[in-house]
């Protein structure tokens, strides 16, 4: 569990206190997908049959809506619905004719995360969190891309596939306005979710086609914003 990632603020909840126990919201969140060039996460390249293609990951986004339940002060469940967008640029290089030629591609998924969260708490309204969980991602479609010589086509592996997930952050919960949070998450499959196949195709010639895999894995800057709700109180009958 290792990266980095960019942009945005948004929020989270509130009540008389700043306790999360026995509260649930509903938020708002945008997560940035920033490009990382290191590790696994650095460009993916491949030579075959004297020409070579690389695969570099593009700025991508997500959004979409959190549920958050707080068990006691300091520990709380969230799941919701988001959108994800992934953006590469496929560069193909065929050293026989000299010629180079890149493409842009991405593809859409969907994401239901199931995460635990830990907080911290720093000062009277700042609280440090920490969480772990995963995504049953889905994918709609195929895509493809087109550029003179160069045909590439991404192929799912399946519809749905399971992404852990990993997380740190810190918000800001007012009495009134809610709570505001910023962080940064991990997000990684656990099997590659993506069969690219790219091809040299030129007139009078024959096709030549490398086809590897993308893990799909990104880093993200978060910012959330939940809704101001009441604790739910259990109400004791009286006999």
């Amino acid at each position: 569990m290792k990266h980095t990632y960019l942009v945005f603020l948004l929020c989270f909840l509130t009540l008389q206190s700043v306790a999360q126990k026995d509260v649930t919201t509903v938020g708002i969140q945008v997560k940035p997908i920033i490009p990382v060039q290191f590790s696994t996460m650095a460009d993916v390249q491949v030579q075959e049959n004297n020409m070579e293609v690389k695969y570099a990951q593009k700025l991508g986004n997500t959004f979409g809506v959190v549920i958050r339940r707080g068990f006691t002060d300091n520990f709380a469940i969230e799941t919701g619905l988001g959108f994800a967008r992934r953006n590469y640029k496929v560069t193909l290089t065929e050293f026989d004719d000299g010629y180079t030629e890149s493409a842009d591609f991405g593809f859409i998924g969907y994401e239901i995360p199931v995460q635990a969260l830990y907080y911290v708490q720093m000062s009277e309204r700042i609280f440090l969190n920490t969480a772990a969980g995963i995504s049953f991602d889905m994918f709609p479609s195929d895509v493809e891309a087109f550029k003179n010589n160069l045909v590439h086509f991404s192929y799912r592996y399946a519809w749905v596939r399971p992404s852990m997930l990993a997380n740190i952050g810190a918000e800001y919960r007012s009495r009134k306005q809610g709570y505001f949070y910023v962080g940064l998450s991990y997000h990684r499959p656990f099997k590659p979710i993506i069969v690219n196949q790219t091809t040299y195709a030129k007139i009078g010639q024959l096709d030549k086609t490398i086809q590897t895999t993308l893990n799909g894995h990104y880093l993200t800057l978060d910012f959330r914003y939940f809704f101001n709700e009441p604790p739910e109180r259990k109400q004791v009958r009286r006999k």
